[in-house]
């Protein structure tokens, strides 16, 4: 199932005139009737060209994005004079990479319109599927279909589709649902997408609205449709196509109005210019200590797993009173590919992460000044701030190698000078967010000959200020791109106080993953910063934290007020047992449908009881660890692929990994039988095998789990 959330956008359109043949893994999905129309990138997308390649100097990803627009056109040329002869495969990947083309042009503006100068998690990952999709669209196009080498080809298209919509999933393109029992659910959340969008076209017809607001709320809704549309059967799909179709529309109409306002000239492709070219600046080089993108690319979360854990986290952001969150458990059940997803999927509440790396032995200092550098990347006032009061000498000069130094000089002094004071004690900081965070806003709500640009403490007197203010000055700055660095400020775009009173009112999270990997030294000082943190800087600012259970308490000092989620104690143990179950049965299904990489034989088939019998055999193998399962997954689907036999590709599965961990492993999987019983009593069947195999939303889009192996997701 193929859905399109960018509808009729531009000239881009996809009208559905084939029928398609019911198939087994043994016959080719044909199209019996006249062809469709072919793809060509809209118009917003080639709006989005033009405005990276007037900007190319200054914006860091704008050559991979140039290369994932240029990926996907080059698909769809692959398809002209084929229309024919294509396999129903081969329409789904391409109505896939068509929706790539929605996402992507939605992602990329709200980064420009947010100022978010961190390169887009999903760059790297998206063009491989594209090269991918494009060395073997030819192969595909020459082979003869009932051929074993035009199955092979279709096969692996499949599964690339199946790849692309994980990665969709993987970065909140496609929100993930429950699967949708009945059409009138989907018609109630439908009806909700089309009230958020008349609320949006409300909101962009004022010519004073923070158009960030608008891009981030129209990507939300778009992977709500989506997520909707995923979960849903073909034939459901088809009973509410008229409400989609609407939705569609609506969105297509906001994104082509947003693209109208973002020209390539716009001030937020100044701005945005400017920022990154201030990133060059010595001072935010010397600041920098370590990237920690590898890891949040390095680790997935299994979707239909870790939701319940995700909307707790999203209410607490929402309207929690303590200012941390914690997350902790014993080792490899998930902590690190928790981070990962809060990463990715809150990227917009995300302003800093620091993930500790194992026997790496990075010290609070290296947390501190790393935090700083993610800040400079995504919040274009405090970069702006640390231009003026920084100098590429003045940070080796005023930070002296301490964690303090550095916690005062570049997060305490800055944030509380742009977002306001620490909360009294008598104050919760969500009470009355205004109150909290107007001390430095409030004469220039009430001046408006004043409330351009806010008072962001010192000036540099010989730095030139944008020239906005006059018609000429504009101009100029728009015709020589080159005079950006010199003249444009990140964060003066002057949008008015309401822009800056909701900058100051959200809540800014950093994510601070495996504290217990500080170096061992440093753990006390780690948890006087995480003290310091709450009650020095502003009640807006937020910490996402993980580490081990049996560690936590050397760490974070106990009269530290925080929500916590220990994912192996009594309150949340079945639950996290049942996202454990999910991934085990949900990867089953995939090996008995033949869509892991070797493909199991025919003859690997069985009845329910045997199916739940090899579940709970694998789960309680698992020791209720992620890390443990992913291994015990990957011998198993090698050992079916082999023999087809049930019991004996079990037995053999666990040898490798006992052998790999030893007495450990044996321990932790005793340790788990109690609570195995425990949770079966309590929860039964929560996962049926049946469903798992029949639930489009978790066999057609979760069966990457193993596929080429990528089962690197969920661990530590």
């Amino acid at each position: 199932m193929s859905s399109s959330p960018g509808g009729d956008c531009g000239r881009s359109r996809r009208v559905h005139t084939g029928k398609r043949t019911v198939f087994n893994n043994d016959d080719v999905a044909m199209t019996t009737a006249t062809p469709r129309e072919q793809y060509v990138l809209d118009t917003t997308s080639t709006d989005l060209l033009a405005a990276l390649e007037r900007w190319r100097e200054f914006i860091c990803w704008a050559d991979s994005a140039t290369a994932i627009y240029q990926g996907i056109q080059d698909i769809y040329a692959s398809y002209t004079g084929y229309e024919r002869s294509m396999p129903a495969e081969a329409f789904a990947f391409q109505d896939s990479v068509h929706d790539l083309e929605t996402y992507i042009g939605l992602d990329l503006r709200r980064h420009v319109a947010m100022r978010n100068c961190n390169d887009p998690y999903y760059m790297d990952r998206v063009n491989a599927h594209l090269s991918r999709g494009l060395a073997l669209l030819p192969h595909l196009l020459m082979a003869d279909m009932d051929s074993s080498d035009g199955k092979q080809f279709i096969r692996e298209l499949d599964h690339l589709s199946a790849e692309l919509q994980a990665t969709f999933l993987e970065y909140g393109f496609c929100e993930t649902l429950d699967a949708l029992k009945n059409v009138d659910e989907a018609q109630k959340k439908l009806t909700a997408i089309e009230t958020r969008l008349d609320q949006l076209q409300r909101t962009l017809a004022d010519p004073d609205t923070d158009l960030s607001l608008v891009i981030a709320e129209l990507r939300d809704v778009v992977a709500h449709l989506n997520g909707i549309l995923q979960a849903m059967t073909e034939s459901d799909t088809d009973r509410i196509s008229r409400d989609v179709t609407n939705c569609r529309r609506q969105t297509s109409l906001l994104l082509s109005k947003c693209s109208s306002r973002m020209t390539t000239d716009c001030e937020l492709y100044v701005s945005y210019a400017a920022a990154q070219s201030l990133l060059r600046s010595a001072f935010v080089t010397q600041l920098f200590r370590r990237d920690s993108t590898a890891e949040v690319n390095g680790h997935m979360i299994h979707p239909g797993t870790r939701g319940w854990l995700l909307e707790r986290l999203q209410r607490w952001l929402n309207t929690g009173d303590n200012r941390v969150f914690v997350a902790s458990s014993k080792p490899g059940m998930g902590k690190t590919a928790l981070s990962s997803a809060v990463c990715k999927l809150l990227n917009y509440d995300v302003v800093a992460k620091f993930f500790f790396r194992p026997n790496e032995g990075a010290t609070v200092d290296d947390l501190v000044r790393s935090i700083a550098a993610e800040l400079c990347r995504t919040l274009p006032e405090y970069l702006n701030y640390l231009d003026d009061e920084l100098s590429g000498a003045d940070v080796a000069v005023r930070l002296d190698g301490t964690w303090r130094e550095s916690f005062d000089v570049l997060l305490k002094g800055p944030l509380q000078a742009l977002y306001g004071q620490p909360s009294s004690p008598q104050q919760s900081p969500r009470d009355d967010p205004r109150q909290c965070t107007l001390n430095g806003v409030a004469g220039l709500l009430r001046d408006p000959a004043t409330s351009s640009t806010p008072d962001r403490g010192r000036r540099t007197p010989n730095r030139p200020r944008s020239s906005r203010t006059s018609g000429d000055g504009v101009g100029a700055l728009m015709r020589d791109p080159t005079t950006v660095a010199a003249s444009a400020r990140p964060g003066d775009e002057g949008d008015g106080p309401r822009r800056r009173l909701n900058d100051l009112t959200r809540r800014r999270l950093i994510v601070v993953d495996g504290l217990h990997h500080c170096a061992h030294a440093e753990w006390a000082i780690l948890g006087e910063f995480v003290a310091a943190a709450v009650a020095e800087l502003p009640p807006t600012v937020c910490l996402w934290l993980t580490a081990a259970v049996d560690d936590l308490g050397q760490i974070v000092p106990a009269d530290v007020d925080l929500d916590e989620v220990s994912l192996n104690g009594r309150a949340w143990i079945n639950r996290h047992v049942t996202d454990v179950e999910t991934y085990v049965a949900s990867s089953l299904g995939a090996i008995l449908s033949g869509e892991d990489a070797t493909s199991t034989p025919n003859r690997a088939r069985a009845d329910e009881m045997t199916l739940q019998n090899t579940v709970d055999a694998l789960l309680k193998a698992s020791a209720g660890r992620f890390d443990y399962a992913i291994e015990l997954m990957e011998e198993f689907a090698r050992e079916m692929a082999h023999t087809g036999q049930f019991l004996s590709s079990l037995r053999k599965a666990t040898i490798p990994v006992n052998a790999k961990h030893g007495m450990q492993y044996e321990k932790r999987v005793s340790e788990f039988a109690s609570v195995f019983r425990s949770y079966r009593d309590r929860e039964g069947r929560v996962v049926d095998v049946r469903v798992i195999r029949q639930s489009a939303y978790l066999m057609d889009k979760t069966r990457v789990a193993l596929i080429r192996g990528r089962h690197y997701m969920n661990m530590r």
